[in-house]
């Protein structure tokens, strides 16, 4: 029997499941798409039924296969094994595409896992995981993570909680670009008024908290997995240093999304996993309706990033409002990189060369910001700073050269 990759996943999820699972948590653990949980549930009832087993609906609890006991769960555990490697289309081919499946694969488990055992879910060689496990200790460094090997137990990856989800929506957003399924993600929130995501967009329309599409994704499919690993018992224990955005109003808009959560679904979110909800809110908005205050460390960044541009190109780009939004930009930038945040824009190679002299811009900005806090600017942050200064080039008749 050849299953979908969306049955394979909620049939090991029924699987492992000790209580009813409701179609929500499915969707949040899976990563599958609400609208198509219940089409699934409907196939998988039939698939279930010629097995011989029986799955269960009961209002407002979700679903249970009937009846399990160890043997029958071996059983179904071997069938469904058997489907995986039955789809080829599950096996990544690329080396980067297999370091990225260890990665999630590792902390998906959470514990030792064997190198024959990941050779055995890829139809590769060890030598060939061998090879892409190096590649994959490379791409943890990104996150902080490492990956410890213990004789007789297998490879095992490390880290804080926070750090290990970061991957997991690096994964499932480079999935839904490449799936095409970006918007309609997006449009099943926003038409659906009754679903969790819904009231959660009202709570940040509340608190005016302006996003883009893609950063509007970003924060709702690192909710998604905040929620999905609290339901395996993966809570955040710490919080960073908040003493700089702690009167922010995305922090109130956080207590109120995760009260929401809460008496939605009974998952209840810890101050630590509230504080970063806040962090995201704050990293990923746009500029859009904040107001510098006029901060002396932003103030200096920013003159000397402008003054090393006007060096280098000629131009003054110190008027008013470009100077103001500016600041804004630096000073979201340094909150992302002193939490380790991110905000994505897929126009990063497209920018480039679209706009070659506001990019080469953004690089002088990149280094300077390089040297007072060791870290480079992501390449989506680099396209946000080549637009603004494309924008400040073309669009302000005050942005002038200036004659040396």
């Amino acid at each position: 029997m050849n299953l979908k990759k969306n049955e394979i996943e909620i049939l090991k999820l029924l699987l492992t499941a000790t209580d009813y699972i409701s179609s929500y948590d499915i969707a949040t653990a899976t990563g599958i798409n609400r609208r198509l949980v219940r089409d699934e549930i409907a196939s998988i009832k039939n698939i279930l039924k010629e097995l011989g087993y029986e799955l269960i609906s009961k209002t407002s609890k979700g679903y249970m296969i009937k009846n399990k006991n160890s043997a029958s769960l071996q059983d179904l555990q071997n069938f469904i094994e058997e489907a995986q490697k039955q789809r080829e289309s599950l096996f990544p081919t690329q080396p980067w595409e297999r370091s990225n499946y260890i990665l999630k694969r590792l902390i998906d488990v959470d514990d030792y896992m064997k190198i024959d055992q990941l050779a055995d879910e890829l139809l590769v060689s060890r030598s060939t995981i061998s090879n892409d496990i190096k590649n994959c200790r490379h791409s943890m460094k990104k996150y902080h993570l490492s990956l410890i090997q213990k004789p007789n137990y297998g490879i095992r990856i490390l880290g804080q909680e926070i750090n290990k989800r970061k991957p997991i929506c690096d994964f499932l957003f480079t999935n839904l670009r490449q799936s095409e399924m970006f918007y309609d993600y997006l449009n099943s929130f926003v038409m659906e008024a009754t679903s969790l995501e819904h009231g959660i967009l009202e709570i940040i329309k509340k608190y005016d908290i302006e996003m883009s599409d893609f950063a509007l994704c970003d924060f709702l499919l690192s909710l998604s997995v905040t929620l999905s690993r609290i339901l395996k018992g993966k809570t955040v224990q710490e919080s960073p240093d908040l003493s700089s955005i702690s009167l922010r109003n995305e922090f109130i808009a956080a207590k109120e999304i995760a009260a929401f959560i809460e008496e939605k679904t009974d998952v209840h979110l810890n101050t630590h996993e509230i504080h970063w909800i806040g962090i995201e809110l704050i990293c990923k908005r746009s500029t859009k309706g904040l107001t510098f205050h006029q901060n002396p460390t932003i103030i200096r960044l920013a003159d000397e990033i402008l003054e090393t541009i006007a060096q280098q190109t000629l131009f003054s780009l110190h008027h008013q409002p470009f100077y103001t939004t500016f600041c804004l930009y630096v000073e979201n930038a340094l909150l992302r990189i002193q939490y380790d945040e991110k905000i994505r824009n897929p126009l990063f190679d497209e920018l480039k060369t679209t706009y070659p002299l506001g990019y080469y811009m953004a690089e002088m900005t990149s280094s300077v910001i390089e040297k007072y806090t060791q870290r480079k600017l992501s390449m989506s942050e680099l396209a946000f700073f080549a637009v603004i200064f494309h924008n400040a080039i073309n669009n302000q008749p005050d942005a002038k050269r200036k004659s040396y």
